[in-house]
């Protein structure tokens, strides 16, 4: 640690003021006890460099667990001070969702309206894929792949034309 941190609280400048000032008053707390640390820390460093001994063990034991037991104040305070927000954010989530599930079942209702013929005619046409495939079934080979046809697409006169030549020919089964 080689230099004293600073703490300008201008992270705090995008939430109400009086909010800000008692989060910074906390957090300057934190950086106030973490800079104390500061010169001892390098001056046991330096010291390490030379020669550990068991005193500079035992120093940097006790360092080490004081500056342990900051480290954890501040993530107390951290969680305390964020929790505040989270609760807001997911209320705001919950009551966004609430809104949105019901629109979208609206917008989905609409879609159904909007969209009955197209849906309607995707019905017919899979109603009549179906039954054409079934009546031509015993005429085809399947194994040749005609009956991956869209018989439904075919007009009327195609279709009867079709399965007339598929009834005078049929495909001989495996």
């Amino acid at each position: 640690m080689n230099k004293i941190i600073k703490f300008e609280g201008t992270e705090l400048n995008v939430i109400e003021k009086s909010r800000a000032n008692q989060i910074k008053i906390k957090f300057i707390t934190m950086v106030e006890k973490v800079n104390k640390f500061i010169d001892p820390y390098n001056e046991l460093i330096k010291e390490s460099e030379k020669e550990i001994t068991s005193k500079t063990t035992k120093i940097a034991k006790r360092l080490r667990l004081d500056i342990a037991k900051v480290r954890t104040e501040t993530e107390e305070i951290r969680k305390k001070e964020k929790s505040e927000y989270l609760n807001a954010g997911k209320s705001i989530d919950k009551i966004s969702n609430s809104i949105k599930e019901v629109m979208v079942k609206g917008e989905n209702a609409l879609k159904a309206i909007e969209n009955h013929f197209e849906i309607q005619e995707k019905k017919r046409l899979e109603t009549l894929q179906e039954s054409r495939r079934k009546e031509i079934f015993g005429y085809l080979n399947l194994s040749i792949g005609e009956g991956v046809l869209d018989f439904a697409a075919m007009t009327d006169d195609v279709w009867q034309a079709y399965f007339q030549g598929k009834k005078k020919k049929p495909c001989k089964r495996n």
